[in-house]
């Protein structure tokens, strides 16, 4: 199954992943063809997951289309630079903007999607560390946001 990249997920995409699982083309999806319309569009959904986007939705036999397109709109929402921001805040033990790279590898290369030790690499490229091995989670936001316009950020927990 094909997925769209998701920094580059427009409307028309959308409508296109909620036709390609809306097996019988009456306009509605149930839970596992919403599973399935997410991980099109590049979100690989845990059951936690999708009970949180669908608990605001009403309790109906399906979802249209406009409760799937406010859903990619929730999950979209969820990883901005916004909620990137509150977590690294969370990290900051301190609350001087600043978290150690050894705390920051830790959880990059084991919770979430890890990463690989050169994927870690090639993202504390965008950062300088200071003597005690600490980087300005901002300066590392900033940085790649102007080095890959539309980034699309991922939440980190």
């Amino acid at each position: 199954m094909e997925q769209v990249p998701q920094n580059e997920i427009s409307e028309s995409e959308i409508k296109d992943a909620f036709k390609r699982v809306d097996s019988n083309k009456d306009g509605v999806i149930d839970r596992e063809q919403l599973v399935e319309a997410m991980k099109i569009l590049g979100q690989d959904l845990n059951l936690a997951e999708v009970d949180n986007l669908t608990k605001h939705v009403p309790r109906k036999k399906g979802y249209e289309f406009q409760d799937f397109l406010n859903m990619v709109i929730t999950k979209m929402d969820e990883n901005s630079e916004e909620s990137i921001m509150d977590d690294f805040q969370t990290l900051d033990r301190h609350n001087e903007g600043f978290i150690t790279e050894e705390n920051f590898r830790r959880i990059m290369t084991t919770m979430g999607e890890p990463l690989s030790h050169e994927e870690f690499k090639q993202l504390m490229a965008f950062v300088k560390l200071d003597r005690e091995g600490n980087f300005s989670y901002q300066e590392l936001l900033a940085n790649m946001a102007e080095k890959n316009p539309g980034i699309a950020f991922q939440k980190l927990s």
